[in-house]
């Protein structure tokens, strides 16, 4: 994954530093136990709790947030839920370049 790219810009944003280091040392990817675990000490950062699971699946999770989300709706979240549908936000323009 390039330091450019879309993925790796979320990465940046929302799971580097401790809260991934803490992803990794439980073994959350592995173990439904720690993922559910993970998920009620940061459910206000992520969507679902599969989105626990590994981050490309918070992305892509995130993902189909912003999809589905009118603009009515994106204002109803707040915090980390609300930034990660900014985020989308803010990278829609360049979509019409793929």
């Amino acid at each position: 994954m390039t330091e450019e790219s879309y993925l790796n810009q979320f990465y940046e944003a929302f799971w580097s530093g401790p809260m991934y280091d803490e992803w990794l040392a439980e073994n959350v990817a592995e173990d439904m136990e720690a993922q559910e675990a993970f998920y009620a000490k940061y459910e206000d950062q992520f969507f679902t709790e599969y989105s626990v699971s590994y981050p490309d699946e918070d992305i892509a999770e995130a993902w189909v947030y912003f999809l589905f989300s009118t603009a009515e709706e994106v204002e109803m979240y707040d915090g980390v839920l609300k930034e990660k549908l900014l985020f989308y936000i803010s990278i829609s323009s360049s979509f019409d370049r793929l």
